[in-house]
């Protein structure tokens, strides 16, 4: 990792880690935070990299939640088949990671693959049918 990415991944985990927006922790990294959200569109590799640092640094888990709602769900709604083979490999070895892959929200709509980044987390899909009529409760899949 890059000595700038590690700077990155530490001052987003403490902007992350506060009480919300108005936080002057957050207030005082916004432009950093800003710009590791344009990531996961402009610079994919870089999100995916950022999105390994911080699950190996053990934020606390409403860091993980953000990561999971923010970094990962829009990696893969943008680039989702381009990941999913890393994505399957990173789940089988880390269950933080298969976790938080288990909680994105996607649905056809989002991405090719959003039933295999489902399968491989092993919950079942928020949106069953593949659109957002209605927020489900999450199950796990039924194999898993």
């Amino acid at each position: 990792m890059t000595a700038q990415l590690d700077y990155f991944v530490d001052e987003w985990i403490v902007g992350q880690s506060h009480s919300g927006v108005e936080s002057e922790q957050y207030q005082s990294r916004q432009p950093l935070m800003l710009e590791v959200m344009r990531w996961p569109d402009d610079q994919p590799e870089r999100a995916w990299q950022f999105i390994l640092a911080v699950i190996a640094r053990k934020p606390p888990p409403q860091v993980l939640a953000i990561l999971s709602a923010l970094l990962l769900e829009d990696l893969l709604t943008a680039h989702g088949p381009q990941f999913i083979e890393r994505a399957a490999h990173q789940a089988a070895v880390c269950g933080v990671f298969k976790k938080l892959l288990g909680d994105v929200w996607l649905d056809s709509e989002d991405t090719l693959v959003w039933r295999e980044v489902y399968a491989i987390a092993g919950v079942e899909p928020p949106f069953p049918e593949g659109w957002r009529d209605a927020f489900p409760e999450r199950k796990p899949a039924p194999d898993a």
